[in-house]
């Protein structure tokens, strides 16, 4: 229950701010969502597509530049290290679970 709590507060502190125009999200909340999209790629395979698709779908408003000033920033990395860290210790079956069940929209 505990990785389904973090992928979900995580999820919902950053997305609202996509929401906007270009890259109106904090480099920290990219951070987030991003850690918590590629967690989620390694952890069910199945998902890999879905999770391209959304983090596509997040940034698509924003240029190249503006996103690769993001991911290079010490938030963006601090924020999806930080997220790595707290998903990396969470066992791999319920993490596959937990994220197979994100993207079905359970």
């Amino acid at each position: 229950m505990r990785v389904h709590r973090v992928l979900c507060v995580g999820l919902a502190i950053a997305a609202p701010q996509f929401a906007l125009a270009e890259l109106s999200v904090s480099n920290t909340g990219l951070g987030q969502v991003e850690g918590i999209l590629h967690f989620c790629a390694k952890a069910d395979p199945a998902s890999i597509k879905s999770d391209q698709a959304q983090s596509k779908l997040l940034t698509s408003k924003a240029s190249p530049k503006e996103l690769a000033d993001a991911r290079g920033s010490s938030e963006y990395l601090e924020a999806y290290s930080a997220i790595n860290a707290q998903l990396e210790a969470v066992e791999k079956a319920r993490a596959a679970q937990v994220c197979a069940d994100l993207v079905a929209g359970k």
